[in-house]
């Protein structure tokens, strides 16, 4: 590989027979055009695809909650790379049968108090989630619980509660009646965030 620090050749970007140039940092870099691998893929090669599959499709179920508990910064990753880091182990089997531990997904981590004594119920659609507040934490630290359908690859989220409340509760889609979801909660101040917990599981 080579860099040229002086663009004596100008913006140059793309492949010209087998080199290829792009940009880095304001230089123009150049490398030898990749051929590829003629060889055909090793079983572990393919579990490994298909692992990463199937942990693009989590990723995306769960796109809309990512941001609200994640922050990879510290670890000079974005924060959807971090789910897949926490989350990607959650994933087992061979290939062809692969199986996401749902009760282990992880959507937030921090330090932040967590809550106690939690308890899931739910009539029909409605899905609610109790717990003792009993003065830990700060009150009106926010509270964001989470509804996750995987046949659907579907979350419902609801953001509007805080910790004094002792209490949150959404509404699951009129297609989820009749299949399990999966339910995750966990706090954050604006700052700072709680390791995600798992409340249970319940049949909408």
């Amino acid at each position: 590989m080579g860099k040229l620090t002086r663009k004596i050749l100008g913006n140059v970007a793309g492949a010209v027979g087998d080199i290829t140039f792009s940009d880095w940092n304001g230089q123009t870099v150049i490398k030898a055009k990749s051929e590829g691998s003629k060889s055909a893929p090793t079983p572990a090669q393919l579990l490994v695809r298909e692992k990463f599959k199937v942990m693009t499709g989590l990723t995306n179920a769960f796109t809309q909650v990512i941001p609200l508990g994640l922050d990879g910064k510290s670890e000079g990753i974005t924060k959807y790379n971090l789910f897949t880091k926490l989350n990607y182990p959650s994933i087992s089997g061979t290939a062809g049968a692969l199986i996401v531990d749902n009760t282990a997904i992880t959507l937030s981590r921090g330090k932040l108090e967590g809550l106690n004594s939690l308890a899931l119920s739910n009539v029909g659609q409605n899905i609610t989630v109790n717990w003792n507040y009993g003065n830990y934490g700060i009150g009106s630290d926010q509270v964001i619980i989470v509804a996750y359908n995987p046949i659907l690859k579907q979350t419902v989220v609801n953001t509007s509660s805080i910790r004094s409340s002792s209490t949150s509760a959404l509404s699951a889609l009129v297609t989820w009646v009749g299949q399990q979801v999966f339910v995750y909660i966990f706090t954050g101040n604006g700052e700072i965030s709680s390791t995600s917990q798992y409340v249970g599981s319940v049949t909408v």
